[in-house]
């Protein structure tokens, strides 16, 4: 069945496969609420847990791409807003100063590459709160780190 749903593939020892429409499969430990395979889910992942570059990251990683829509600069941290092909939000932190002056300098507008280490996801059986949830209300959860 292909509804554009976030799915759980398969379960497997602490954790899951999880299908994500338009980016693939990516594995992330079981939030432990009741997974099955087949259900609806969503993964999680905290803003600091998510790294950003203006290009692809070297093997094992596995990025997912998407356009800068909006960077804050807070002093010693940005909030970078990238907008997924889907048209979904995901929120990356990224330090500024000393450790952030070696890392790409990011432009609003620019492609970028999003990935994160797999002890970080999280997989939940997704409420019927987020099912119905368009891409335009999931700004709330997308700055919360719903990936």
């Amino acid at each position: 069945m292909d509804d554009g749903a976030v799915r759980v593939e398969r379960l497997d020892g602490g954790g899951a496969h999880v299908a994500i429409p338009g980016v693939g499969e990516v594995r992330a430990r079981d939030g432990g609420d009741g997974l099955a395979a087949g259900a609806a889910a969503m993964v999680l992942v905290r803003p600091e847990g998510v790294r950003l570059a203006a290009a692809p990251p070297a093997a094992p990683a596995a990025p997912i791409s998407g356009r800068v829509a909006k960077i804050a600069d807070l002093g010693f941290l940005s909030h970078c807003f990238v907008r997924l092909a889907d048209g979904h939000e995901v929120l990356a932190y990224r330090l500024n100063g000393v450790e952030g002056g070696t890392m790409d300098r990011l432009e609003e507008g620019q492609m970028v590459y999003l990935w994160w280490a797999e002890q970080d996801a999280r997989v939940f059986a997704a409420s019927p709160e987020t099912q119905t949830a368009g891409a335009s209300s999931d700004a709330g959860a997308a700055r919360r780190g719903h990936v």
